[in-house]
């Protein structure tokens, strides 16, 4: 009742993680990584869905706005404090000014 009353007013965005995935060893070598979207919605702008598999984490961003404001601040954060990070996008201007460390 809460949520319905006020809960999308107040949302501004949605983080879901699923975790590691964890193969039976057969299906390992037939496997490269796992990614976890979900649909924008009209009321929180930028979701955020984390999926881990092996030795990587992946941090899959959403939005309905054009403007990547937060995946840079995001992604630049992680660069300052020495994560590795590898930007990909299924648009060219996504993410422009954050460094990519291999």
């Amino acid at each position: 009742v809460g949520y319905a009353l006020s809960g999308p007013a107040i949302h501004t965005s949605t983080l879901s993680n699923l975790g590691m995935v964890r193969l039976p060893d057969a299906m390992t070598p037939h496997i490269e990584a796992f990614d976890f979207l979900l649909g924008p919605s009209r009321v929180a702008h930028v979701d955020c869905a984390v999926v881990g598999y092996g030795d990587k984490l992946r941090i899959n961003f959403s939005r309905v706005i054009q403007e990547a404001v937060v995946e840079r601040a995001f992604f630049t954060m992680l660069v300052r404090h020495g994560v590795p990070v590898k930007v990909d996008s299924n648009t060219e201007a996504t993410c422009p000014t954050v460094s990519s460390v291999a």
